[in-house]
């Protein structure tokens, strides 16, 4: 197959050695019984493909099952489907999140046959945090996705551009005007006014939080820190235990030596009441990001004077 386009979208290749032109494409296509137009939105010559491969698109996936059908019967023509398969970039999970919580998170969406993490170009060995993900897409992504409580954001080409918020087309997140409830996951109601049963963000199915989720395994719980607390000695409270205890009192115990919890300093108090950014800022943020990756991929264009 040949790499994925929009799904609609066929190749067609033609044999022979003289030039084929746009009005003998649609003859061909009129000729097998297919609405030109009605079925058939765009023809593309795609000449780094060969002098006579032209892109088809279909108005809709029935009329490209049976356009592909009908057509590869014609002789002289060979007709090449278009893989689903896709390269999604995850941007902005957590470095310690595993591959396995990352896999499973977009494996509702297809199956995923490849996963990377790439690596700084000006440092090889040193990754960027950013994962890459193969899929065979049965549905699309949303522009946003939670995993195991984070949330990341996600890029694929051909990917409709979706609200960050509450996953509809249409506008951005800066602009949302819909409630999206966190515990079914669902717009049009806030957490408060929900009736639902709880989804778990992490495998879509209802009835626990993605902390408890029972898809997850051991490693995925100790990759995420969501284990099991071992309890620990309660420490000495600081007012409780002397400066230091005297030399000659080899029995004093070792909280008594050293001290271990100080008084809360200002700049302590003030690290623990600083304000996290709103959630306004954290997608204005991702879309400044996100805006950014795009512009990158962009193909260099030479003007010639």
């Amino acid at each position: 197959m040949a790499a994925r386009r929009d799904s609609k979208i066929v190749l067609l290749s033609f044999s022979g050695e003289a030039k084929v032109v746009p009005v003998q494409v649609f003859s061909v296509l009129r000729s097998v019984g297919l609405k030109v137009p009605g079925e058939v939105d765009a023809l593309q010559r795609k000449p780094l493909r060969g002098m006579n491969c032209f892109d088809v698109r279909f108005t809709s996936e029935a009329a490209r099952v049976r356009g592909v059908h009908v057509l590869e019967g014609v002789e002289g023509l060979k007709v090449t489907p278009y893989d689903s398969s896709v390269w999604v970039t995850v941007l902005h999970l957590p470095l310690d999140m595993s591959e396995q919580v990352v896999v499973r998170t977009l494996g509702r969406f297809g199956k995923v046959t490849g996963y990377e993490e790439p690596e700084f170009l000006e440092c090889k060995g040193v990754k960027t945090g950013t994962r890459r993900v193969r899929i065979e897409l049965k549905s699309d992504i949303p522009s946003t996705l939670w995993a195991n409580g984070h949330r990341a954001h996600i890029a694929y080409p051909g990917q409709p551009r979706t609200c960050w918020r509450c996953g509809l087309e249409g506008h951005e997140a800066r602009l949302c005007p819909n409630k999206r409830c966190s515990r079914c996951l669902q717009v049009g109601h806030t957490l408060a006014e929900c009736k639902g049963d709880i989804v778990c963000n992490s495998c879509g199915k209802t009835g626990h939080l993605a902390r408890l989720c029972p898809d997850r395994s051991y490693a995925a719980r100790v990759a995420t820190g969501v284990v099991e607390a071992v309890p620990s000695r309660p420490l000495t409270p600081y007012h409780d235990a002397p400066v230091i205890a005297p030399v000659s009192d080899t029995s004093a115990p070792m909280e008594a030596l050293f001290p271990l919890s100080c008084p809360t300093s200002p700049l302590i108090e003030l690290a623990e009441t600083a304000s996290l950014p709103t959630e306004a800022e954290q997608d204005k943020t991702a879309e400044m990001v996100l805006a950014e990756w795009q512009r990158r991929r962009m193909p260099l264009v030479l003007v010639h004077r």
